[in-house]
């Protein structure tokens, strides 16, 4: 039989004698209590024997099994410990909201999340909640295991809202996240609660204990190690203080070694808020280091064999601090080049993983190298191609990432192949300028990149000269003596171009102009037949023409009325072409005749604004084509009011105190657009009725 075998049949006759004393169904679920304390280490000796409380009786067994089963375990203890003190705000199926009263409390509910405040070893909640009075309330989602903070300041009109990443949000979008009203959770915040008042008291007290204290071990000149002042520092955590105090004593006494949990409170203190302090402190813990270079990466100086995980944090926080530590590791190394790749030049021996890791960080890295690898160069290159400069002999793959990242690189390599020429002109056409000799195909490659690059080139064949041309059409100015379909395949595409070409013939001139009737500024005594091109492309253009001809004139102003104004003393029949073409152009006109100015209106009623005490027969032609033009008409006769109206009935709004007559011509020409189906909108209608006297 096995011995669990034994002790089944000793609880079964245990079971019998218990059920003459008692009833079955309680017996039953005492003895499973008293299974569950012996499996749970609850019960010592000979009180974990079933056959003992067999002979001590029911009676006894039944109280000794209550009576411990109402006594928390060690672990439900500490657990409790760890919970520390808190309020509870409100709790349910899913959310328990509380406001945490030390630290512990914070570091309880706060656990899992990124919140300064619920961080061991930091003296930030009793910073916050004791010294700055902010009230802190966590809210933590019981079925998810997210949580949110929210700090109510000590005025109680700021409020600060933080996801479980520390993340400040703003109260809508807590709100969004949560579901909970920001504003009924600071409602609940009991301000009065003498819980929160004691607390905040006690650390007040405490606070001034310590100064008095401190300050009548600073009076005694010693600087001796004082227990009692540590274990007061050590619960108030102020880490001025507590670095004051390591600093002094090890100063005036050397390095301390600081063990047990109140001294370990102040080093915390001290080092989170100076890591210099580490200097003072014998034999400090790796989690001790790390405080410290994660604060200044230089006070790695004052470690002695800091480990890997202390060398890189300390490099991490500032690069520079390598220059401290001894026989880095590789790790460390690595972590110091990718945050400054210069920092190469500090390394002894560095692995050719180190080195590669500095020059990807850093181009300039590889100039501490001596015989890098291709790898190393072509990482190298590729972030800066001048930096083959610093390269002895580079290959044919680390010349092209050179000159692909930087054309004109090619300056830097002796004998570039054509392959890597190609590479630098298709970065950069003037690239060629550093090329000796090159070939069609790579002098091609460089005026397709850039039509000027053809600059650098002696004697450029015909099919380079198109091509450049073709890529810009200002390249012309580079070739020497172009020929005249060259010329013209240029000014087609910018007639602007033809300053740059020397004794262009007619053709060319006449391509140009065609192009862009301006260029024609660039044709010294250019023919009749080109200045009428340019005009007929840009009337304007006739002010760069000296002396036009009438008929240049003509199709300038045909062109563009406007062109009138750079005409001195216009025929009538160059006026009124002018006026046809654009009726405002009666503006740069000196006294127009009335032929001129009801051309003008019958182009655009509008120009009268720009006629002089117009005739009645201007007037009249005005309105005609324009109703609205009478409000540029200074006291109009009726015949120019009823052909206005006639004309639109809007026009009415521009005439004072209108005749019946006029208002009555108005109503009819309304009508006759309603009749003719025009869709005029309902304001039209609204104004006329207004204007006219219907309503």
């Amino acid at each position: 039989m096995r011995f669990s075998d034994f002790i089944s049949e000793d609880y079964k006759t245990a079971s019998v004698k218990f059920n003459t004393e008692a009833d079955p169904t309680q017996v039953q679920q005492v003895i499973a209590q008293y299974r569950q304390l012996v499996n749970r280490n609850q019960v010592q000796g000979q009180e974990r024997n079933i056959d003992y409380w067999a002979k001590q009786g029911w009676e006894k067994f039944s109280q000794f099994v209550q009576s411990k089963s109402s006594t928390p375990t060690v672990t439900q203890i500490k657990r409790k410990q760890a919970a520390g003190k808190s309020i509870i705000l409100s709790e349910n199926d899913k959310w328990l909201i509380v406001i945490p009263l030390d630290h512990d409390a914070s570091c309880y509910h706060g656990r899992n999340t990124e919140w300064c405040t619920a961080r061991p070893n930091r003296g930030h909640f009793d910073h916050y909640f004791l010294d700055k009075e902010v009230v802190l309330i966590y809210c933590l989602d019981k079925q998810t295991g997210n949580k949110w903070a929210i700090a109510m300041h000590k005025n109680l009109s700021i409020a600060e809202y933080f996801d479980k990443n520390d993340i400040s949000i703003d109260s809508r979008k807590f709100q969004q996240q949560t579901g909970l009203d920001p504003k009924k959770l600071i409602e609940m915040v009991p301000h009065s609660d003498t819980r929160i008042a004691d607390v905040r008291q006690q650390r007040k007290d405490l606070i001034a204990l310590v100064k008095t204290r401190f300050q009548e071990w600073e009076d005694r000149d010693t600087f001796l190690r004082d227990m009692d002042l540590e274990r007061l520092l050590a619960q108030t955590k102020l880490p001025g203080h507590c670095t004051t105090y390591i600093k002094v004593v090890g100063t005036r006494h050397g390095p301390q070694e600081y063990t047990g949990a109140v001294a370990q409170t102040i080093i915390w203190a001290a080092v989170n808020q100076d890591g210099s302090v580490i200097r003072y402190i014998k034999n400090p813990s790796e989690a001790v280091q790390l405080a410290a270079v994660k604060r200044d990466g230089f006070d790695i100086q004052y470690i002695k064999n800091p480990s890997e995980a202390v060398q890189v944090a300390a490099v991490n926080e500032n690069a520079d601090s390598i220059r401290f530590i001894e026989n880095p590791s590789e790790a460390a190394q690595i972590a110091t080049v990718k945050n400054d790749g210069t920092l190469l030049q500090y390394l002894r021996d560095p692995s050719e993983a180190v080195q590669l890791a500095a020059v990807i960080t850093d181009y300039n890295a590889i100039k501490y190298i001596e015989n890098p690898t291709q790898e190393m160069q072509l990482a190298a290159v590729k972030q800066d191609g001048w930096i083959i400069d610093h390269i002895d002999n580079p290959s044919e793959a680390v010349q092209l990432a050179a000159v692909k990242q930087e054309g004109i690189t090619i300056s830097a390599i002796k004998n570039p192949s054509e392959a890597v020429q190609l590479a630098a002109v298709n970065e950069n056409g003037n690239s060629l300028r550093y090329i000796t000799d090159p070939s069609e195909a790579v002098q091609l490659a460089a005026v397709e990149q850039d039509g000027y690059a053809i600059e650098y080139i002696s004697n450029p064949s015909e099919a380079v000269k198109l091509a450049a041309v073709k890529q810009s059409s200002y390249a012309i100015g580079y070739i020497n003596h172009p020929s005249e379909q060259l010329q013209i395949l240029a000014v087609r595409d910018n007639g602007s171009t033809l300053d740059a070409i020397i004794n262009p013939s007619e053709a060319v001139q006449l391509a140009a102009v065609n192009q862009k009737g301006t260029a024609i500024t660039y044709i010294k005594f250019p023919s009749e037949a080109v200045q009428l091109a340019a005009v007929k492309q840009d009337g304007n253009a006739i002010r760069y023409i000296e002396n036009p001809s009438e008929a240049v004139q003509l199709a300038a102003v045909k062109q563009n009325g406007y062109a009138i104004k750079n005409i001195i003393d216009p025929s009538e029949a160059m006026q009124l072409a002018a006026v046809k073409q654009i009726g405002d152009a009666i503006k740069y006109i000196e006294n127009p005749s009335e032929a001129i100015q009801l051309a003008a209106v019958n182009r655009n009623g509008d120009a009268i604004k720009v006629i002089k005490n117009p005739s009645e027969a201007v007037q009249l032609a005005a309105v005609k084509r324009h109703g609205e033009a009478i409000r540029y008409i200074s006291n109009p006769s009726d015949a120019v009011q009823l052909a206005a109206v006639n004309q639109d009935s809007l026009a009415i709004e521009y005439i004072e105190n209108p005749s019946e007559a006029v208002r009555s011509a108005a109503r009819n020409t309304f009508k006759r657009k309603l009749h003719r189906g025009i869709d005029d909108d309902l304001t039209e209608m609204e104004r006329l009725k207004t204007l006219s006297g219907l309503k």
